[in-house]
């Protein structure tokens, strides 16, 4: 397996089963996003190459996103994010912002890589004022399998359902507030929410 910083250092773009992804995956937070006041602050936790820090800014929100991995934040940086501004070299089981720092968080197929998430998830749920939006893989929907069975994955992803999710954030005072699936149901869109 490689590490974080060898996996994004050596990323050359999506293939056309990601960048169909990408396409199902835009929409989708859309439209989960779509009564959420423009103007709010997000945290992108695992920002990665800054696709959907780039998308949540786009949908008029002031975004800003950390990766624990160098090699994102420079290929950030070459995107025309800046760092130290825009994105941040940061754990994000301990961020370092305040409590409630931002509107909401987001985080785009981050937990699916631990074998133990609870520290991220409390650590999302403490700076979040009101929302934490998550998307998982569902690898338990047919062209979730399909997918596995043909395409190799270069970074392990360990297998949960949406009540190993709830579950997680309830411990933090979060419920899900709502689910969606998209791409022919291979990826869960999450949205807890502070009672």
């Amino acid at each position: 397996m490689k590490t974080w910083n060898e996996e994004w250092s050596s990323f050359r773009g999506p293939n056309f089963f990601g960048r169909m992804l990408y396409r199902a995956q835009k929409a989708a937070i859309r439209k989960a996003l779509a009564n959420v006041p423009k103007g709010s602050r997000v945290l992108d936790v695992g920002c990665g190459t800054g696709r959907t820090l780039g998308w949540l800014r786009g949908f008029g929100f002031d975004a800003i996103g950390i990766d624990s991995s160098e090699s994102a934040i420079e290929y950030c940086s070459k995107s025309g994010l800046e760092k130290g501004k825009d994105v941040f070299v940061k754990d994000a089981s301990k961020t370092g912002f305040a409590d409630k720092s931002f509107d909401f968080v987001f985080s785009d197929g981050l937990l699916e890589h631990f074998s133990d998430f609870s520290a991220i998830v409390r650590e999302m749920c403490r700076v979040s004022r009101k929302y934490v939006v998550v998307t998982q893989p569902n690898h338990f929907s047919l062209f979730g399998r399909v997918l596995e069975t043909f395409t190799k994955k270069s970074m392990h992803e360990y297998t949960y359902r949406v009540s190993d999710f709830a579950k997680s954030f309830e411990k933090c005072g979060f419920a899900l507030e709502k689910t969606y699936s998209y791409n022919f149901n291979e990826q869960w869109l999450l949205v807890f929410k502070r009672p």
